[in-house]
């Protein structure tokens, strides 16, 4: 059964909190951690793998070493678990972390928000959540259309039936996101909409006036 998150004045006052799963700082979603933060409905705390991307790190499929020119630590609590990592070049189960547990024992979190499935350190973090009662939101941009009729979906879905069962609510991005889930045995009651956010006040700013472009 799908739980709202609890009013702050229901807890004695303290902002529930809410710490979110990330293998490494990504442009757009920091400015929705950022302004999650400055709202201060829930208390927000973001776990990185790796700090790649926020700082300069070899990507290996353009052979360049590279980061974001806008801040990605900036503006809301976070806790890089492994930094100077790479993010590639890790399988599934070297996508972990062995800090991990540690510092959800220490936030002590209502919720947890994950992003898929693949990593060591995603499938950790919800035992964790099960075993101590934390509730577990899932986000992904996976669609059905993209999903191949071979025997490698039958066995995704004897894994992966078993893996939505636990999680509380599902948030998707669009429709045929929320087909996917449905897929997998998701009830519609625990899918709820969720569109991608978009840093408006950047955009705003760095617009040109109408009829001029930039040449890259």
């Amino acid at each position: 059964m799908t739980q709202p998150i609890p009013d702050p004045a229901a807890r004695g006052g303290h902002k529930p909190r809410l710490v979110i799963l990330q293998t490494h700082p990504i442009q757009y979603y920091a400015p929705l951690y950022k302004v999650l933060a400055q709202r201060g409905v829930v208390d927000v705390h973001v776990l990185y793998l790796t700090d790649a991307g926020a700082v300069p790190h070899l990507d290996e499929k353009f052979g360049t070493q590279f980061h974001w020119d806008i801040p990605l630590l900036e503006g809301y609590p976070y806790t890089v678990l492994q930094p100077g990592t790479p993010i590639q070049g890790r399988n599934v189960l070297q996508r972990d972390a062995p800090g991990l547990l540690a510092e959800l024992e220490r936030l002590a979190p209502d919720w947890i928000l994950i992003y898929g499935y693949s990593g060591k350190y995603i499938w950790k973090a919800v035992a964790w959540a099960k075993r101590h009662g934390v509730d577990v939101g899932y986000c992904s941009d996976s669609n059905i259309r993209d999903q191949r009729r071979d025997l490698k979906l039958l066995a995704k879905q004897a894994v992966l039936r078993p893996f939505f069962r636990l999680i509380d609510a599902c948030f998707a991005t669009s429709e045929a996101n929320s087909e996917y889930l449905a897929s997998y045995g998701v009830a519609s009651t625990r899918i709820h909409r969720m569109p991608f956010a978009i840093d408006v006040a950047r955009f705003s700013r760095d617009a040109l006036p109408p009829g001029q472009y930039r040449i890259i």
